[in-house]
Protein backbone atom coordinates (compact mmCIF):
# COMPACT_ATOMS: atom_id res chain seq x y z
CA UNK A 1 0.00 0.00 0.00
CA UNK A 2 1.20 3.02 -0.67
CA UNK A 3 -0.71 5.92 1.62
CA UNK A 4 -2.75 5.54 4.90
CA UNK A 5 -5.68 6.67 2.43
CA UNK A 6 -5.10 3.39 0.42
CA UNK A 7 -5.32 1.06 3.37
CA UNK A 8 -8.26 3.13 4.55
CA UNK A 9 -10.19 2.65 1.04
CA UNK A 10 -9.02 -0.29 0.55
CA UNK A 11 -10.47 -1.80 4.00
CA UNK A 12 -13.57 -0.35 3.56
CA UNK A 13 -13.82 -1.66 -0.25
CA UNK A 14 -12.92 -5.17 1.14
CA UNK A 15 -15.75 -4.61 4.31
CA UNK A 16 -18.32 -4.26 1.26
CA UNK A 17 -17.47 -7.22 -0.79
CA UNK A 18 -17.06 -9.00 2.39
CA UNK A 19 -20.61 -8.08 2.68
CA UNK A 20 -22.18 -9.22 -0.55
CA UNK A 21 -22.85 -12.89 -0.47
CA UNK A 22 -24.01 -12.86 -4.04
CA UNK A 23 -20.80 -11.63 -5.26
CA UNK A 24 -18.30 -13.94 -3.04
CA UNK A 25 -20.73 -16.50 -4.55
CA UNK A 26 -19.85 -15.70 -7.84
CA UNK A 27 -16.45 -15.73 -7.49
CA UNK A 28 -16.53 -19.10 -5.48
CA UNK A 29 -15.40 -18.46 -1.48
CA UNK A 30 -17.49 -18.08 1.15
CA UNK A 31 -15.20 -15.28 3.31
CA UNK A 32 -13.31 -12.10 1.87
CA UNK A 33 -10.05 -13.82 3.45
CA UNK A 34 -10.29 -16.46 0.84
CA UNK A 35 -9.97 -14.11 -2.08
CA UNK A 36 -6.51 -13.09 -3.66
CA UNK A 37 -6.98 -8.95 -3.66
CA UNK A 38 -4.71 -7.05 -5.37
CA UNK A 39 -4.21 -2.90 -6.24
CA UNK A 40 -4.22 -2.19 -9.74
CA UNK A 41 -5.40 1.44 -10.40
CA UNK A 42 -3.62 3.29 -13.10
CA UNK A 43 -5.36 6.17 -13.43
CA UNK A 44 -5.63 9.33 -11.45
CA UNK A 45 -9.04 9.34 -10.09
CA UNK A 46 -9.95 6.66 -8.09
CA UNK A 47 -8.73 3.05 -6.22
CA UNK A 48 -9.65 0.18 -8.18
CA UNK A 49 -8.75 -3.56 -7.08
CA UNK A 50 -9.19 -6.88 -8.51
CA UNK A 51 -10.42 -9.82 -6.26
CA UNK A 52 -10.00 -12.80 -7.43
CA UNK A 53 -11.46 -17.05 -6.24
CA UNK A 54 -11.91 -19.98 -7.30
CA UNK A 55 -14.69 -19.07 -9.65
CA UNK A 56 -13.66 -15.94 -11.42
CA UNK A 57 -12.84 -12.24 -10.54
CA UNK A 58 -14.37 -8.62 -10.15
CA UNK A 59 -12.99 -5.34 -10.13
CA UNK A 60 -14.26 -2.96 -6.83
CA UNK A 61 -14.23 1.07 -7.33
CA UNK A 62 -13.77 3.38 -4.59
CA UNK A 63 -13.74 6.95 -5.04
CA UNK A 64 -12.24 8.75 -2.63
CA UNK A 65 -13.68 12.19 -2.08
CA UNK A 66 -10.35 13.94 -3.58
CA UNK A 67 -8.50 13.10 -6.64
CA UNK A 68 -6.72 9.78 -5.89
CA UNK A 69 -2.83 11.22 -7.38
CA UNK A 70 -3.74 14.68 -5.78
CA UNK A 71 -5.18 14.11 -2.42
CA UNK A 72 -4.93 17.90 -1.78
CA UNK A 73 -7.56 18.11 -4.83
CA UNK A 74 -11.23 17.87 -3.66
CA UNK A 75 -13.84 16.05 -5.80
CA UNK A 76 -16.73 14.37 -4.77
CA UNK A 77 -17.02 10.67 -4.18
CA UNK A 78 -20.66 10.58 -5.62
CA UNK A 79 -18.91 10.71 -9.14
CA UNK A 80 -18.58 6.73 -9.46
CA UNK A 81 -22.23 6.85 -8.64
CA UNK A 82 -22.83 9.23 -12.38
CA UNK A 83 -20.29 6.36 -13.31
CA UNK A 84 -22.36 3.52 -12.67
CA UNK A 85 -25.59 5.33 -14.06
CA UNK A 86 -23.94 6.35 -17.30
CA UNK A 87 -22.96 2.19 -17.33
CA UNK A 88 -26.33 1.33 -17.25
CA UNK A 89 -27.83 3.73 -19.66
CA UNK A 90 -25.17 2.09 -22.29
CA UNK A 91 -25.37 -1.09 -21.65
CA UNK A 92 -29.14 -1.14 -21.93
CA UNK A 93 -28.87 -0.10 -26.02
CA UNK A 94 -25.59 -1.02 -26.43
CA UNK A 95 -24.84 -4.73 -24.57
CA UNK A 96 -21.54 -5.37 -23.60
CA UNK A 97 -19.46 -1.73 -24.22
CA UNK A 98 -19.24 -1.22 -20.90
CA UNK A 99 -18.23 -3.50 -18.02
CA UNK A 100 -21.55 -4.97 -15.92
CA UNK A 101 -21.91 -3.79 -13.16
CA UNK A 102 -22.99 -6.10 -10.40
CA UNK A 103 -23.54 -4.18 -6.71
CA UNK A 104 -22.93 -0.45 -5.80
CA UNK A 105 -22.27 0.76 -2.08
CA UNK A 106 -24.26 4.42 -2.63
CA UNK A 107 -23.24 5.47 0.82
CA UNK A 108 -19.65 4.81 0.56
CA UNK A 109 -19.68 5.45 -3.10
CA UNK A 110 -18.11 1.59 -4.22
CA UNK A 111 -19.12 -0.08 -7.29
CA UNK A 112 -18.32 -3.94 -7.76
CA UNK A 113 -17.85 -4.54 -11.85
CA UNK A 114 -16.89 -7.07 -14.20
CA UNK A 115 -13.16 -7.78 -14.38
CA UNK A 116 -11.70 -6.48 -17.82
CA UNK A 117 -8.26 -7.24 -17.32
CA UNK A 118 -8.10 -9.69 -19.46
CA UNK A 119 -8.29 -6.99 -22.33
CA UNK A 120 -5.66 -4.19 -23.38
CA UNK A 121 -5.69 -0.57 -22.64
CA UNK A 122 -6.23 0.96 -26.12
CA UNK A 123 -3.91 3.54 -24.68
CA UNK A 124 -1.00 1.94 -23.43
CA UNK A 125 -0.99 -0.08 -26.66
CA UNK A 126 -1.07 3.53 -28.86
CA UNK A 127 2.07 4.92 -26.80
CA UNK A 128 3.61 1.39 -27.45
CA UNK A 129 3.12 2.07 -31.23
CA UNK A 130 0.77 -1.01 -31.40
CA UNK A 131 -1.35 -0.57 -34.85
CA UNK A 132 -5.11 -0.25 -34.01
CA UNK A 133 -7.26 -3.09 -34.72
CA UNK A 134 -9.11 -3.21 -38.44
CA UNK A 135 -12.54 -3.37 -36.29
CA UNK A 136 -11.69 -0.53 -33.89
CA UNK A 137 -13.77 1.84 -36.07
CA UNK A 138 -16.26 -0.04 -36.94
CA UNK A 139 -16.66 -0.89 -33.37
CA UNK A 140 -16.31 2.26 -31.67
CA UNK A 141 -18.48 3.69 -33.90
CA UNK A 142 -21.95 1.53 -33.42
CA UNK A 143 -21.00 1.90 -29.91
CA UNK A 144 -21.26 5.82 -30.16
CA UNK A 145 -24.18 5.56 -32.62
CA UNK A 146 -26.76 3.39 -30.51
CA UNK A 147 -25.63 5.03 -27.58
CA UNK A 148 -26.41 8.40 -29.20
CA UNK A 149 -29.56 7.59 -31.11
CA UNK A 150 -30.90 6.14 -28.06
CA UNK A 151 -30.73 8.74 -25.64
CA UNK A 152 -31.49 11.69 -28.60
CA UNK A 153 -34.53 13.46 -29.94
CA UNK A 154 -33.98 10.72 -32.54
CA UNK A 155 -34.77 7.88 -30.29
CA UNK A 156 -36.24 9.04 -26.72
CA UNK A 157 -39.24 10.64 -26.12
CA UNK A 158 -38.90 14.22 -25.06
CA UNK A 159 -39.67 13.28 -21.04
CA UNK A 160 -37.31 10.68 -21.43
CA UNK A 161 -34.62 12.53 -22.97
CA UNK A 162 -34.66 15.60 -20.57
CA UNK A 163 -34.82 12.81 -17.42
CA UNK A 164 -31.56 11.44 -18.76
CA UNK A 165 -29.98 14.65 -19.02
CA UNK A 166 -31.02 16.17 -15.76
CA UNK A 167 -29.57 13.20 -13.88
CA UNK A 168 -26.49 13.93 -14.65
CA UNK A 169 -26.41 17.66 -14.36
CA UNK A 170 -25.67 17.10 -10.27
CA UNK A 171 -22.09 16.09 -11.42
CA UNK A 172 -20.62 19.26 -11.94
CA UNK A 173 -17.60 19.48 -10.14
CA UNK A 174 -15.70 16.78 -12.16
CA UNK A 175 -17.11 18.58 -15.22
CA UNK A 176 -15.73 21.67 -13.90
CA UNK A 177 -12.29 19.63 -13.54
CA UNK A 178 -12.54 18.45 -17.39
CA UNK A 179 -12.82 21.82 -18.36
CA UNK A 180 -9.57 23.21 -16.29
CA UNK A 181 -7.31 19.84 -17.02
CA UNK A 182 -8.69 19.75 -20.92
CA UNK A 183 -9.32 23.39 -21.90
CA UNK A 184 -7.65 25.71 -19.70
CA UNK A 185 -4.47 24.75 -18.16
CA UNK A 186 -2.82 23.17 -20.79
CA UNK A 187 -2.67 26.64 -22.89
CA UNK A 188 -1.05 28.89 -19.93
CA UNK A 189 1.33 28.88 -17.30
CA UNK A 190 -1.19 27.00 -14.80
CA UNK A 191 0.34 25.36 -11.29
CA UNK A 192 -0.34 22.56 -11.87
CA UNK A 193 0.46 21.60 -15.14
CA UNK A 194 3.75 18.71 -14.58
CA UNK A 195 5.20 18.57 -17.99
CA UNK A 196 8.53 20.44 -17.06
CA UNK A 197 9.26 17.49 -14.72
CA UNK A 198 7.47 14.63 -16.97
CA UNK A 199 8.61 16.14 -20.39
CA UNK A 200 11.77 18.87 -20.37
CA UNK A 201 13.19 19.65 -23.38
CA UNK A 202 9.35 20.52 -25.14
CA UNK A 203 9.46 24.39 -23.83
CA UNK A 204 9.39 25.61 -27.52
CA UNK A 205 6.59 23.73 -28.13
CA UNK A 206 4.50 23.75 -25.42
CA UNK A 207 5.41 27.88 -25.53
CA UNK A 208 4.15 27.92 -29.62
CA UNK A 209 1.10 26.21 -28.56
CA UNK A 210 -0.02 28.34 -26.18
CA UNK A 211 0.58 31.37 -28.08
CA UNK A 212 -1.24 30.18 -30.45
CA UNK A 213 -4.51 32.06 -31.33
CA UNK A 214 -5.94 28.85 -33.83
CA UNK A 215 -5.49 26.26 -31.46
CA UNK A 216 -6.49 28.19 -28.62
CA UNK A 217 -9.57 29.18 -30.66
CA UNK A 218 -10.46 25.35 -31.48
CA UNK A 219 -9.64 24.33 -27.98
CA UNK A 220 -11.91 26.98 -26.53
CA UNK A 221 -14.88 25.80 -29.41
CA UNK A 222 -14.62 22.57 -28.18
CA UNK A 223 -14.94 23.87 -24.47
CA UNK A 224 -18.13 25.23 -25.44
CA UNK A 225 -19.56 22.19 -26.78
CA UNK A 226 -18.58 19.86 -23.71
CA UNK A 227 -20.55 22.37 -21.79
CA UNK A 228 -23.37 23.08 -23.58
CA UNK A 229 -24.18 20.14 -25.97
CA UNK A 230 -26.23 17.67 -24.58
CA UNK A 231 -27.95 16.39 -27.27
CA UNK A 232 -27.86 13.06 -26.13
Amino acid sequence: MDSPNQRKFSDEALEYLGASEQTLEKLGEKHVKDLKITEVGDGNLNYIFKAVGKKGSVVIKKAPPFIRLVETWPLPSTRVLYERDYMLAANRVAPGCCPEVFTCDEKRCILIMEDLSHMKVWRSEIGKGVPCPAHLGSDVGEYLARVHYSTSDFGCPLPKRYEGISKFYGNIKLVETTVQVFFADPFYEAPLNGWKKRSPGIEKLVESIQKDPKIKSKAYSFRDRFLNAPQA
